[in-house]
């Protein structure tokens, strides 16, 4: 079970995908990504900021253009 900020930062995340006009199944493969490895960080005693650091948004950012060039 993630914690509330963690969920609200995955939110927002996923908003910020559908912003950049990802398809539903890249936002569904992104998000599926991040939440494994939310969970995992938590499951660890790490907070939102050790697991996605300063800027959530430049780190989904930055998967979702790695994960965009592994489709391609």
């Amino acid at each position: 079970m993630l914690s509330k900020d963690m969920q609200n930062v995955l939110d927002d995340m996923r908003m910020y995908l559908m912003s950049l006009g990802k398809s539903d199944k890249e936002i569904e493969a992104i998000m599926n990504e991040l939440t494994v490895h939310a969970l995992e960080g938590e499951k660890d005693g790490k907070t939102v900021r050790q697991i996605f650091g300063d800027s959530p948004k430049s780190y989904v950012q930055a998967l979702s253009k790695e994960l965009s060039s592994r489709a391609a």
